[in-house]
């Protein structure tokens, strides 16, 4: 397959409210159930639990769980057996995950939240509507369609070039930036923001990266692993 191909895998998850990839699997909330998904072959497991997550986070060997209520939880990878920390975040945006930590905008907030659910703020004042981590290194795609990359350990950003106002979907993959942006596929680079067009005609709510792929969960509940 070519740099942009695609292959549809089984299964309808047009619910899908939360999505996230490791290595070697997807986790995907959906229709108020958690799902273990082989990027193989789109083969799933449900895992225990009534979710209702909007943000799913890698950290270390487990992931954190954003609810639409505002709880969270820490949910083991192997079992998915989950413990509910201390904090409520109702006004949750975006989170991703970097080096053990999670990192969310609640509001126009910044925060860096630990295993044990305790938690720091961090520099600047948001408005994100996507996030990604590389490293030490945090990306906000901003409402008002700006790309800033942001210092994990003190919030502190510079403006990348482009602008992204109607981004739908990001992730970090192999130390560069993806994003559907007006339906097209981007690649860009984390250090100036410059990008390639990979591909036209996405509809992607949530774009997560596992193993050598990334994977495209789309509007009409398909889900496709691209080629990169």
């Amino acid at each position: 397959m070519a740099r942009g191909d695609y292959e549809e895998l089984p299964g309808n998850w047009s619910n899908t409210s939360a999505a996230t990839g490791v290595p070697d699997r997807i986790f995907a909330a959906c229709n108020d159930a958690l799902y273990a998904i082989d990027p193989a072959d789109g083969s799933w497991v449900q895992l225990d639990g009534t979710w209702d997550s909007i943000a799913l986070v890698p950290i270390g060997a487990s992931m954190l769980a954003f609810e639409r209520s505002g709880a969270l939880y820490r949910v083991a990878f192997g079992d998915g057996a989950w413990t509910e920390l201390e904090g409520t975040y109702t006004e949750l945006r975006a989170a991703c995950g970097s080096d053990g930590s999670g990192y969310a905008i609640v509001g126009d907030v910044l925060f860096r939240i630990a295993a044990d659910g305790t938690y720091v703020t961090l520099e600047g004042s948001w408005d994100t509507v996507k996030m990604a981590a590389i490293g030490d290194a945090l990306f906000m795609w901003e409402r008002s369609g700006s790309l800033y990359r942001a210092e994990a350990a003190t919030g502190a950003w510079v403006e990348l070039a482009g602008t992204w106002s109607a981004t739908t979907a990001a992730c970090a993959h192999d130390g560069r930036l993806y994003c559907v942006d007006n339906g097209n596929l981007y690649d860009v680079d984390p250090e100036t923001g410059a990008y390639t067009d990979v591909g036209p005609g996405w509809t992607t709510q949530h774009l997560v990266s596992a193993g050598p792929n990334l994977f495209a969960f789309e509007a009409s509940g398909s889900l496709y692993r691209v080629e990169i």
